[in-house]
């Protein structure tokens, strides 16, 4: 389950974080019908609908280290210098992490980012029975 953190000043970016992304930096990703959004099929299976009170932001996405670099603050540069950036636009920054990664997460705290909520996502596929079912 992935655990979500942002950045202190922003208390409820990611009550909808697949909203928030799909309406801010990845628009160019997303196809969206009033309140509703996904990301193209061939980019990634995330939906979404609008919660009608959500704040401009953007997300801070896939920050990794290669196990041979790791422990020299590489991450909290990156991290800090890209929401300092982000900061500048007027945007707000967030980002998350898998709840199991306990390392991603304090290096985030540690930077002034607060854990915001615990969201599950889900992966739902159509067995060959059911296509087979739908097709007939």
């Amino acid at each position: 389950m992935p655990v979500s953190t942002v950045d202190a000043s922003s208390a409820r970016i990611l009550d909808n974080p697949a909203w928030a992304a799909l309406t801010g930096p990845h628009t160019h990703f997303a196809e969206r019908i009033g309140h509703a959004a996904r990301y193209h099929p061939d980019v990634a299976s995330f939906h979404a609908v609008s919660d009608g009170d959500d704040p401009r932001a953007a997300e801070i996405s896939a920050v990794c280290t290669d196990p041979a670099h790791r422990g020299r603050g590489l991450a909290t540069r990156l991290v800090r210098a890209v929401a300092a950036g982000i900061k500048e636009r007027g945007e707000r920054p967030f980002l998350h992490a898998r709840a199991d990664n306990a390392t991603a997460i304090r290096l985030y705290q540690s930077i002034g980012f607060t854990l915001r909520r615990r969201t599950v996502f889900s992966l739902v596929r159509l067995t060959e029975a059911a296509v087979l079912e739908e097709t007939a």
